[in-house]
C-alpha cells in the first residue's frame, strides 16, 4: 500500500475507507455488590428443586430417546 502524500497520516484517503466505531452501551454501570445481580443463590433452596426438575427431565429424555433407538427404524423415523 503506498501513502498519499496530501494525507496528513489520520484522515483516509477515501470516504469509504472511515472507521467504524462499536455503539456505546447505554446501560449505566451498575455497584460492584450489584455484578450479580443483587442477590446470591448461595442458600437459595429455590436452585437445588430446579436442579432436581432438571435432573429428572434429564433422565426421561435420555431414557426416552434410549427406548425410541432400541424399538427401531420406524419409531427413529418417527420421532
Amino acid at each position: 500500500m503506498h501513502k498519499d502524500s496530501n494525507n496528513t497520516g489520520w484522515a483516509p484517503s477515501t470516504p469509504i475507507a472511515r472507521l467504524r466505531h462499536r455503539k456505546r452501551s447505554s446501560e449505566a454501570l451498575g455497584e460492584g455488590s450489584k455484578e450479580n445481580g443483587g442477590r446470591l443463590l448461595v442458600n437459595d433452596h429455590n436452585k437445588y428443586k430446579s436442579m432436581w426438575i432438571r435432573a429428572q427431565s434429564t433422565i426421561w429424555m435420555i431414557g426416552s430417546f434410549a427406548l425410541v433407538v432400541y424399538m427401531g427404524h420406524l419409531y427413529i423415523t418417527a420421532m
